[in-house]
Formats: C-alpha cells, sequence, structure tokens
C-alpha cells in the first residue's frame, strides 16, 4: 500500500487513517505537528504498515527525515501513468466540463501500453482524443475510431501540450486548461523518478505529482 504523509495540529498523536482517492488505496498519516520527532513517529508508524513509499503536500521540506524511517518517494512516472485516465476525467471536472464535451490530450514519442490503455479507457467516456506519438500513433487513431467511433485525431490537432480541452463560449474548444495534468511527457516515460512533473494538490486533495520540492 502506498502512505501519504500530512501534518497535524501540534499536541496531538500521529492518526493513521485509510483513505481512496480516484481509486488509489491509500495510507494517510497525520503528523502531531511540524517538529522532527512528530514527522518521524508519523513515518514510523506508515513503516509499520509495510508502507515504503509515500505522497507528501507540495513543498515538503522533512525527506531526510522519513528516508531515516525507510519511506521513500512515489516513482512519479509510473504513478502519473496508473491513475492518468481518473487524473484526466478528475482535471475536466474540476474545470466544470462534462466528460463528454472534453477533450484529452495524449503526447508520446511512442505508444506505450500505458497511453494505450489510457486512450482506451477515455474513449467511451469523453468527447474526443487526441494522439500524438510519431511512432504508433495513426495504428492506435484507427483502432479507437474503429472501436469507439470518437474522434481520435493526430497531426497539427494533436499538436497541444498534454492535458484536457474543454468548449469555449461558441463552443469552440480552448486549450488545455491549468488544470490539465501532463499525462505523457516527453517520452511516455512521464516524470523523472522522485520528481515532480507539476507542483501542487490534485484532484480529490490527492498530490498527483509527488517528489522533493516544487516544480520549478
Amino acid at each position: 500500500m502506498m502512505g501519504q504523509i500530512l501534518y497535524g495540529p501540534r499536541g496531538l498523536r500521529t492518526r493513521l487513517t485509510r483513505e481512496e482517492a480516484l481509486g488509489l488505496p491509500l495510507l494517510r498519516a497525520q503528523t502531531a505537528g511540524r517538529r522532527p520527532g512528530a514527522v518521524r513517529r508519523a513515518a514510523r508508524a506508515l513503516r509499520k504498515q509495510g508502507v515504503r513509499r509515500a505522497l507528501v503536500p507540495p513543498g515538503f521540506p522533512d525527506w531526510e527525515l522519513l528516508e531515516g524511517q525507510g519511506i521513500r518517494p512515489v516513482e512519479t512516472g509510473d504513478f502519473c501513468r496508473a491513475l492518468a485516465p481518473a487524473i484526466a476525467l478528475a482535471a475536466l471536472k474540476g474545470m466544470g466540463i462534462p466528460p463528454e464535451q472534453g477533450v484529452v490530450v495524449l503526447r508520446g514519442e511512442r505508444v506505450t501500453r500505458a497511453l494505450r490503455l489510457t486512450a482506451l479507457a477515455l474513449c467511451p467516456r469523453v468527447k474526443g482524443v487526441l494522439v500524438d506519438a510519431p511512432s504508433g500513433g495513426e495504428a492506435l487513431r484507427r483502432e479507437l475510431r474503429r472501436e469507439y467511433g470518437v474522434p481520435a485525431l493526430g497531426g497539427p490537432a494533436a499538436g497541444a501540450p498534454p492535458g484536457v480541452r474543454g468548449p469555449r463560449p461558441g463552443g469552440r474548444s480552448g486549450p488545455p486548461g491549468p488544470a490539465g495534468p501532463p499525462l505523457f511527457p516527453g517520452d511516455g516515460a512521464g516524470g523523472a523518478a522522485g520528481r515532480p512533473v507539476r507542483s501542487g494538490p490534485g484532484p480529490g486533495g490527492l498530490p498527483f505529482w509527488p517528489g522533493r520540492g516544487s516544480a520549478a
């Protein structure tokens, strides 16, 4: 199970609660304040429950304390790939865009298994999927049009940054908004391990871009 560390009010004991965010089971530890001892106790409590990797608040400064108890950052790329469909749908919801009016942009140097599964999961639920992948992109677009009959575009239409799109006034589609997560940046591998692709809490209060510090 994955863990999560949150700072709590000073003076209380470490609180452990089992949560679920976008289908992801979490064991959440709330510290008894921000003192080093309180953070260490929370990390130790997670470790005793078998947790080895944890999500943290943006700009979290106490990684050394966690690592001293055997807790390490979540591998950002694997994390984002596993939750990509849920992240995209939650981003649309956060922007006030019904899924049937939203367009999701998926980009990678090639169509990986994760990218294909994300496209297959989203197609029945959104207005369209823009696939920008030089290797395998056209084959995936044909598959999506054949199986779901939804627009699965490529080329210049998919040249926008990865993210989500919604209708502008008059029915036109706007660019990916600020809530649009970079689902498959670069070569489709996600962000570098242990570093955030983007800082700030994600949909459902979950930090979707875990790692050390904040993105520049």
